[in-house]
């Protein structure tokens, strides 16, 4: 298995550890969700938030684009960014609709 594979193979198990359920273009996938001004620590770094946020599988939001609509507990939000950081994770910044 390479480096990529185990990476992505502890990102499931990590997703479905701490993630939640997002709907977006009528597919659910799992993310894990950041609140606006929230502080949370992601591989023991502290990371502080000023937007709403998800970080997400690279591949699951592979056909996602700016201003696509994502739901989380009932609540929609925009699309406003999507940055793959290389890895095959992507940290996407939400705006509350």
């Amino acid at each position: 298995m390479t480096f990529q594979e185990q990476l992505l193979s502890d990102l499931d198990v990590f997703l479905a550890d701490f993630g939640v359920d997002a709907e977006v273009g009528g597919e659910t996938v799992t993310v894990i969700f950041d609140a606006p001004g929230s502080i949370s620590r992601i591989a023991g770094v502290a990371v502080e938030t000023i937007a709403p946020q998800i970080h997400v599988k690279t591949s699951d939001a592979a056909s996602w684009s700016h201003g696509d609509t994502v739901t989380i507990a009932g609540v929609n939000y925009t699309i406003t960014e999507i940055t793959p950081d290389g890895t095959g994770i992507s940290r996407v910044v939400l705006s509350r609709s």
